[in-house]
């Protein structure tokens, strides 16, 4: 094919693969000649799925990622986010090839100035400790403990305290009268999702009020 395919119809066909009859899996490869047209469409698409597979990938923001003429530069706050994009080069590079593009040229910067502010919040949120009003209790009783980072959690480890950045709140209700609130949680070491179970709808609505994006809880 001589020019790459808008992502919608790419979108439409793979959608359209996933249900063939008697097919594991599909796998598309394009030979295509017209350079980088819908180049930041088919890495904005690939890396959604990536994110969706690894919610710390939110913590990137993707307004601070270039893309231009094959080059696609990545601005992270520390090593961890790093590593965390070095560890999908090679996805990301091999799905670029097989949509008919060129090596991929991935570079990434550690942003200082962001990543200060980083450390400025998370002392900010360990000092809290030391105030002697202490910080507002939201849900249970008052924590204590020193606080883990997220990355050495270990599965069904009880009785954890981490300190960590909110990205994400979801609020819903189920048919037999549950409210759930899934939270979103990063410390920048790694992400967690956290689940809230109440029947009362005060309390649901208190939560909402006060768990808000942006904001460090511990």
């Amino acid at each position: 094919m001589d020019e790459a395919l808008p992502i919608d119809i790419f979108k439409s066909l793979n959608e359209s693969a996933v249900n063939l009859n008697g097919a594991k899996k599909v796998r598309f490869k394009f030979i295509r000649n017209d350079g980088y047209k819908y180049y930041s469409d088919y890495f904005n698409y690939y890396f959604d799925i990536l994110v969706s597979k690894c919610p710390m990938l939110t913590c990137i923001d993707r307004d601070k990622i270039v893309i231009e003429d094959g080059k696609i530069t990545f601005e992270v706050l520390n090593k961890v986010e790093e590593d965390k994009i070095k560890s999908l080069y090679e996805k990301i590079e091999s799905f670029l090839i097989d949509m008919g593009y060129e090596e991929a040229n991935i570079i990434i910067n550690i942003n200082d100035e962001e990543r200060e502010k980083f450390k400025e919040n998370l002392s900010k949120e360990e000092d809290k400790k030391t105030v002697k009003e202490g910080p507002t209790l939201i849900k249970g009783k008052s924590v204590v403990g020193k606080p883990s980072m997220i990355k050495n959690l270990i599965t069904n480890e009880n009785n954890v305290v981490i300190i960590g950045e909110v990205f994400g709140v979801d609020a819903r209700t189920t048919q037999s009268g549950w409210n759930i609130l899934t939270i979103k949680i990063t410390d920048y070491s790694d992400s967690i999702i956290s689940n809230i179970f109440t029947k009362d709808n005060d309390e649901f609505n208190y939560l909402q009020d006060n768990i808000k994006v942006g904001k460090w809880y511990k």
